[in-house]
């Protein structure tokens, strides 16, 4: 009797010790993540997904270093539709609506990000998630309801990077240049050059937090450079990576060298 429950205990201490060995693993993963040690991250990831390939943080950092954006997104999906609990269970569904949106499928942009509105609507990304709306809405041809969201969205947020964003948008002459056929055709030399198209990785009051991300950037070998925007009196400075030809080659650039910072971008015309 005593042999069976001394081998019980060894039993249960052997596996008590697996599930710990486990979790302590998915906990280094998780604090990786936090810490912005990407390359210690995908380092792990390898081994703990040996043991534990169907846990919901594995799939979703999997599909974080996934480089072929279709398969990336099956693996949100399993992590949205099969770990809903999970903590990466909103950033899952926001992945989703960013991958949707940057192939123009604004449909579908918008199903997630109206799924993201209701189910995860205390998520810290949801200042993100309105913001993106938006600017779906405004990409779907929808200028006036779009005008009316980002209005909402700036009156209704405060302390949001996003909300700058959103202020730079409304004011923009760029963006309502359909509905402003009166105002007189832009002549910036940039805009004839062969480089039409930026990617905008932040916008900031205070010129110092935008030098601060313009040189980490410029770290990884990026062409970066802040434009200066004066909206009603107030100065933003705006942090665009790169100069491309066409859209696509933005998008293309942003899915390789951006998604894997988890900012938020959108592709502007210089």
């Amino acid at each position: 009797m005593r042999i069976i429950s001394l081998v019980f205990i060894t039993g249960y201490l052997f596996v008590a010790t697996s599930i710990h060995s486990e979790q302590s693993d998915i906990d280094k993963l998780e604090n990786f993540y936090l810490k912005d040690r990407l390359d210690e991250l995908e380092a792990l990831l390898l081994d703990v997904e040996k043991i534990n390939p169907d846990h919901p943080t594995v799939l979703y950092f999997k599909g974080l270093f996934e480089k072929d954006a279709s398969k990336a997104i099956e693996y949100y999906k399993n992590v949205y539709n099969h770990h809903k609990n999970s903590v990466f269970a909103d950033e899952a569904i926001f992945r989703i609506a960013q991958y949707y949106y940057s192939i123009s499928d604004y449909v579908n942009a918008r199903k997630f990000l109206s799924i993201f509105l209701k189910e995860f609507n205390n998520s810290t990304l949801k200042d993100r998630i309105q913001y993106l709306f938006c600017q779906t809405v405004y990409a779907q041809g929808k200028e006036d309801s779009a005008r009316i969201f980002l209005q909402a969205f700036i009156k209704n947020v405060r302390n949001s990077p996003f909300v700058n964003l959103a202020v730079i948008d409304l004011e923009s002459p760029a963006m309502w240049s359909q509905s402003n056929p009166s105002r007189e055709k832009m002549t910036d030399p940039v805009s004839r050059s062969k480089y039409r198209y930026s990617i905008q990785i932040g916008a900031f009051t205070v010129e110092k937090n935008a030098k601060s991300v313009k040189e980490k950037f410029e770290k990884d070998s990026h062409y970066v450079e802040i434009k200066e925007k004066n909206i009603n009196n107030r100065i933003f400075y705006a942090v665009w990576i790169g100069r491309f030809e066409n859209r696509e080659g933005a998008i293309n650039y942003a899915k390789t060298y951006i998604d894997k910072y988890n900012i938020d971008y959108k592709i502007v015309k210089m």
